[in-house]
């Protein structure tokens, strides 16, 4: 027995949204048949299949594939065992004909001779275009035939194919179940077609009759149109389906006539043999593909992969051919992985050369009626790269072009300040009010910009105690600053006293770019290749969620050093930031960053399905951790609750608890990602 169905149930959703696609199926199917799957759209079809080749699990009863049960050890199922040619298209559309081949040969442990062997034959047979021919470049048609290829490619004892013959001329169609009929009856091979067009499946030796999740009958079709009394199979499933509906009524049921049905049928459905009758024998010559041959070096190669498939659970064949997979998207795919390159570069030059640099040459007001020398002085301390000073007569005609917007400060400089400064030199600062009030420099600012005023108040300041070093110098007196400040600044522990907002928020915007640049590749990659059908083969081909995620981890990998070494020298050789510490320690976390992000990229790709989903997921976590990671601003200044999430968050500035929350994050993120592809895109 090929495959045996035991009570099979198989539901979507919960609760009130559950929805039943199969209902207690029973149903055998003997080895070396071909048996065909009927019934319309949404009845159960495809389900059914992938429950066959353990894509899916059933909810109750049970599944047997050549006496043993699907995902079992030994089991080859899913694996070299199956098979399987999915509704979608299911391939690669910037892979060629011959790359198709080689991946999915390398999937099934085949050796490059053999790919090459078999390949040729499925090319001539089915009339395949130039192996070199992109896929995107083909028919609908052409694609359907590779797919078809890609299934019978490692010679599987159990073939199972989802509408084959969809969108293929007549000819080609028959051509096809001849090659079936070929196989099952030279080597035994078994055979599970779902199809839409009735009438084809006469050519089947079990034809099931699928409704509403429910099989209504499985027999021979001949068996089946002469129980009924019909001419077709379409008026077997007629009668069938007019008469459940009929007892659901509380209607008696009767059988219908030829004629009855025939009337019905004209607005039921199409019939097949308008196109079938125009079909004429296949001009294919099957002796080609060496069916009554003994067993040729592909049959050894492929009997030797399946064996060596059954004693191990993770491949390294597989995680090869995903590699290899990957790297010949990449090579397809030059612009793109151009892009990925490029942009840390883009995205470090843009960041310094356009944030958080301080200002230059800021417009400043300055009226001065100091008749002496200090005034200038004071002057003369200023940044003259930061402000530009630009000197008024008056201090009112200074105040207006402040309030009209042309200046950011005013700087005054009254009569007798330098008969002032003298006298707190003289007097050690036992002076009267008068005379305190004109040492003074009084400074206008405009708030309207924190940046550019923060500037003006710390670049004034420098300059005061430059100015007040200098007059020590001239007075010759060391014990007393005629700035009077209070705090010695002493050398900092860390960091530069002068350090730019620039130097400040590098290493936070690297970390930030890294994480969220590999979590959007992650994320989009799983969810476009679920979404093309392409996951689901590879899974029934064998390869299970660890071997999916390594061999992305290994590429994402590579494109992450290379985008490190590009941001690392942009950062430290083209625009000289200082780096104080371990150049080692700060790859190590770079990286660990990069692969955190991986991992929130897989977690978002588990629970999403579409990948404007997932864009919208990326893109709306983006903006808090940005702002409550604390390099943007201090995390002392929010609230206790965003505080204590900030010093959690994937990116952290204190380095040693940074290592120790991006590792959890790491396994966090993987373990949830794994639960939910087990148990839910694995099922």
């Amino acid at each position: 027995m090929a495959v045996r169905i035991k009570n099979l149930t198989y539901s979507y959703g919960k609760g009130s949204r559950k929805v039943d696609a199969l209902k207690n199926i029973n149903l055998e199917l003997d080895k070396g048949k071909i048996s065909a799957f009927i019934g319309p759209s949404g009845c159960g079809k495809t389900t059914l299949v992938q429950c066959c080749v353990g894509y899916k699990a059933p909810r109750s009863g049970s599944i047997e594939v050549f006496g043993k049960f699907p995902r079992t050890k030994d089991c080859g199922v899913p694996g070299a065992t199956v098979g399987y040619m999915p509704q979608e298209m299911a391939l690669y559309t910037d892979f060629t004909i011959n790359e198709t081949f080689l991946f999915f040969g390398r999937l099934y442990g085949m050796s490059m001779s053999a790919i090459k062997k078999r390949s040729d034959e499925l090319r001539q047979f089915l009339q395949l275009p130039n192996e070199f021919r992109l896929i995107a470049t083909l028919s609908g048609g052409q694609q359907r035939r590779v797919s078809f290829a890609v299934a019978l490619l490692h010679k599987p004892k159990l073939l199972v194919v989802d509408e084959p013959t969809v969108g293929l001329d007549p000819i080609m169609r028959h051509a096809i179940w001849n090659y079936f009929s070929l196989l099952t009856k030279d080597e035994g091979l078994t055979v599970i077609i779902t199809t839409h067009y009735i009438e084809e499946a006469r050519l089947a030796d079990i034809v099931c009759l699928i409704r509403e999740g429910e099989l209504l009958e499985a027999n021979n079709p001949q068996i089946l149109m002469k129980k009924y009394h019909a001419s077709s199979l379409e008026s077997v499933f007629l009668n069938l389906c007019l008469s459940i509906d009929s007892n659901r009524n509380g209607i008696v049921e009767t059988a219908l006539s030829i004629d009855e049905i025939n009337e019905v049928k004209k607005n039921f459905t199409k019939r097949f043999e308008s196109q079938s009758n125009e079909a004429t024998c296949s001009l294919i010559d099957h002796s080609d593909l060496g069916i009554n041959d003994q067993k040729s070096k592909v049959d050894v190669a492929i009997e030797k992969s399946q064996k060596s498939d059954k004693h191990s659970s993770t491949s390294l064949k597989r995680i090869h051919a995903m590699c290899c997979k990957n790297i010949v998207r990449l090579r397809h795919n030059v612009a793109v992985l151009i892009f990925q390159f490029l942009t840390p570069a883009i995205c470090i030059i843009l960041f310094c050369t356009c944030f958080g640099r301080d200002p230059r040459h800021v417009s400043v007001a300055v009226h001065t009626a100091d008749n002496g020398n200090l005034g200038d002085w004071f002057l003369q301390a200023i940044d003259n790269t930061s402000i530009k000073q630009m000197h008024f007569k008056t201090l009112d005609e200074a105040i207006s072009e402040l309030k009209a917007g042309n200046q950011w400060a005013v700087i005054e400089i009254e009569e007798g300040f330098t008969r002032a400064i003298k006298a707190r030199f003289r007097y050690k600062g036992d002076i009267d009010r008068e005379t305190f009030n004109k040492s003074n420099v009084k400074l206008f600012i405009d708030w309207t910009n924190q940046v550019i005023a923060s500037h003006i108040q710390r670049t004034l300041f420098d300059a005061m105690l430059e100015f007040g070093k200098r007059c020590d110098r001239h007075y010759h007196n060391n014990k007393y600053e005629a700035s009077q400040t209070i705090i010695d600044l002493q050398k900092p522990i860390y960091g530069e006293r002068k350090q730019s907002l620039t130097e400040f928020m590098t290493p936070g915007n690297i970390l930030v770019f890294l994480f969220f640049s590999a979590a959007a590749s992650t994320a989009l990659v799983f969810v476009m290749e679920r979404k093309e059908g392409m996951l689901q083969r590879a899974i029934v081909a064998g390869v299970n969620p660890l071997e999916f995620l390594a061999a992305h981890l290994l590429q994402q990998v590579f494109i992450l050093i290379g985008q490190i070494a590009i941001m690392l020298f942009f950062t430290f050789y083209v625009f000289e930031m200082p780096n104080n510490g371990s150049m080692i320690t700060a790859v190590v976390l770079i990286i660990l960053q990069g692969i955190c992000g991986m991992s929130f990229g897989l977690f978002i790709s588990a629970i999403s399905q579409h990948e404007n989903h997932s864009f919208v997921l990326i893109m709306g976590s983006l903006l808090p951790n940005f702002l409550m990671s604390g390099f943007v601003w201090p995390l002392e200044t929010m609230p206790d609750i965003v505080k204590t999430i900030g010093w959690n968050l994937f990116d952290h500035l204190i380095v040693f608890k940074g290592f120790g929350i991006t590792i959890l994050w790491i396994l966090v993120f993987q373990a949830i990602a794994l639960i939910i592809f087990r148990s839910v895109n694995f099922n």
